[in-house]
C-alpha cells in the first residue's frame, strides 16, 4: 500500500488547502482589527463594554 497520493486527489486537495488558508487568514484579521478596535473605544470612553455603571 502506497503513502502517495494520486494525481485527482492532490488537484482536489490544492483548492481546499488553498481555501482554508483564505479563510483563516480572513478571520484571523477580522478578529484582530475587532479587538484594536474595542481597546480603543475603551480607551477613548474610560470603560470596558458592559462594565456596570457606579
Amino acid at each position: 500500500m502506497s503513502n502517495t497520493m494520486d494525481k485527482s486527489g492532490e488537484t482536489k486537495l490544492k483548492p481546499m488547502a488553498a481555501e482554508l488558508a483564505k479563510t483563516s487568514t480572513q478571520q484571523l484579521l477580522k478578529l484582530t482589527v475587532e479587538t484594536a478596535l474595542g481597546t480603543e473605544m475603551e480607551e477613548h470612553l474610560g470603560y470596558e463594554k458592559h462594565d456596570p455603571t457606579s
